[in-house]
């Protein structure tokens, strides 16, 4: 086959710049750049999809329970009320996802 070292220029012409970058997929008709934008568009949505999902889900699970636990650590001294927080941030893990799920 071709070696890369006889003829450098050549070869890159042949196998990199006129090769397509997309092989397969369900964009692979469109093309390298209509497929990539497409693929961009397609994965964004999907990230975005994924993301109010989880603030759904996230909210469902755990908004009824924080609240309640917020609503107590109110009433109880300060050195409580600061545990109570501690442990939820804990269980939350300090997720930014998590703290704007809560937040509303």
């Amino acid at each position: 086959g071709d070696k890369c070292y006889i003829d450098a220029g050549a070869y890159y012409v042949d196998y990199v710049e006129e090769r397509q970058i997309i092989k397969g997929g369900f964009v692979e008709g469109a093309g390298d750049a209509g497929g990539g934008v497409i693929a961009l568009i397609f994965s964004l949505l999907l990230l975005s999809g994924g993301l109010m999902g989880l603030c759904k889900i996230l909210k469902f699970l755990f908004l009824g329970q924080a609240k309640k636990a917020i609503i107590k650590a109110t009433k109880m001294n300060d050195y409580a009320a600061m545990l109570v927080g501690v442990v939820m941030t804990i269980i939350v893990q300090s997720s930014s996802v998590a703290t704007s799920s809560l937040t509303p």
